[in-house]
């Protein structure tokens, strides 16, 4: 039994030295990683909070409505817990659109000048031109637009296209009858 014993106490302290330098390795090399790039870091890791949040929003008004459809939580306390969550959801979607702010100026800037570039040949882009503000102006009219349902008068939500108590369409229709599908021209 004595000749047993020193060889499991030298394995045990094996692994634990292992799994020690295996701990102190991970946290130096976070600490190097997020020292390389700490804007980077900071930047990324907030996306990723605002995401992460969506995320769990999204999930709460899909476990919310189940609950609802079981009976558990009454109409009246439904309306109020979808509106704060639909409210905190829109709060994050904006902050997740402000971040791309700078993207789309770039993305506005580089199809201009590829249209000017095309338009060098003699052929005219002026009806190609992309405006600098198109997102925000299509935003602010989704955001202007009065979104009470006809039928039943329940306020819904700006950029809904049907009524969320009655179906009934709020929303203008965009589509003649000769584009919709399955449509007969």
């Amino acid at each position: 039994m004595d000749h047993v014993l020193p060889p499991v106490f030298i394995a045990i302290a094996a692994l634990c030295l292992s799994f020690g330098l295996y701990a102190i390795w991970q946290s130096l090399r976070g600490l190097f990683e997020a020292r390389a790039t700490p804007a980077r870091v900071a930047a990324r890791s907030e996306r990723e909070k605002l995401v992460e949040q969506k995320g769990s929003l999204l999930r709460a008004l899909k476990e919310l409505r189940f609950e609802h459809e079981l009976g558990k939580i009454s109409d009246q306390d439904f309306e109020a817990l979808d509106a704060r969550y639909r409210a905190q959801a829109k709060k994050v979607l904006r902050a997740l659109d402000a971040q791309l702010g700078d993207f789309r100026r770039q993305a506005a800037s580089l199809i201009e000048a590829e249209l000017r570039e095309a338009g060098a040949d003699g052929s005219s882009n002026e009806a190609l031109r992309v405006p600098a503000s198109g997102v925000e102006e299509v935003a602010d009219a989704v955001a202007a637009r009065d979104s009470a349902c006809p039928a039943c008068g329940v306020k819904n939500d700006a950029d809904a296209v049907f009524c969320k108590k009655c179906g009934q369409r709020v929303a203008p229709d965009t589509t003649s009858s000769g584009d919709a599908p399955g449509g007969k021209a």
